[in-house]
């Protein structure tokens, strides 16, 4: 989960992990990662009016689709730094 602090401090390239990331060791011991990562390509919006509340364009996939990220999706997404995978 991406906190509000977290988000506020988001820059352009940043790069989000988004779902469950999972790595599996095969019988042979090799590593698989599944992971879907969005790369952030825009400021982050805030209100002064809305407080807690933010928004910022991401892209992700092959043909670079854009897509706009809310406070909603907060439980969504993790930061490539505090992936579980990584421990």
């Amino acid at each position: 989960m991406i906190t509000y602090e977290q988000a506020v401090n988001l820059k352009h390239g940043d790069i989000l992990h988004v779902g469950k990331c999972v790595k599996t060791v095969g019988p042979r011991g090799g590593v698989t990662t599944k992971v879907e990562r969005y790369r952030v390509a825009s400021s982050v919006k805030t209100w002064v009016t809305r407080p807690g509340q933010y928004q910022f364009t991401v892209r992700y996939g092959i043909q670079k689709t854009t897509s706009v990220v809310t406070h909603c999706d907060a439980d969504l997404l993790h930061l490539e730094s505090e992936c579980p995978i990584n421990d």
